[in-house]
């Protein structure tokens, strides 16, 4: 990525993330900060999943506060039954597959299809 002298309120906005663009990569009418993002959007409308930008104000952008309780029905038995795969005194291991997500937006086109 290349940075250059720019005015912050120069900067672009990037359409699935809403992070300030120091690179901008245009593609329908839209402008992108990375590569991956404006792929995310490509295969998101190639789907026909492109709604994923209706649900929320800002999709794109990775959680960053607490969301403390918010996971606390993977402690009910239905969903431990079927996520522990250990289990020995007091210690539990569990099996995700959840390769480089870090957005909200790999995860919709995962639990979509």
């Amino acid at each position: 990525m290349h940075f250059f002298a720019v005015k912050k309120e120069e900067l672009k906005t990037c359409y699935h993330c809403q992070d300030d663009c120091y690179e901008e990569i245009h593609f329908d009418d839209q402008v992108f900060c990375c590569t991956g993002r404006k792929t995310v959007y490509e295969i998101l409308n190639g789907q026909e999943m492109d709604q994923y930008y209706s649900i929320d104000d800002n999709p794109g952008i990775r959680p960053s506060g607490a969301i403390k309780g918010k996971y606390n029905f993977l402690d009910l038995a239905e969903f431990n039954e079927k996520l522990v795969f250990f289990k020995e005194g007091g210690t539990e291991m569990v099996r995700f597959f959840l390769p480089q997500i870090h957005c909200s937006s790999c995860l919709w086109m995962t639990c979509k299809n």
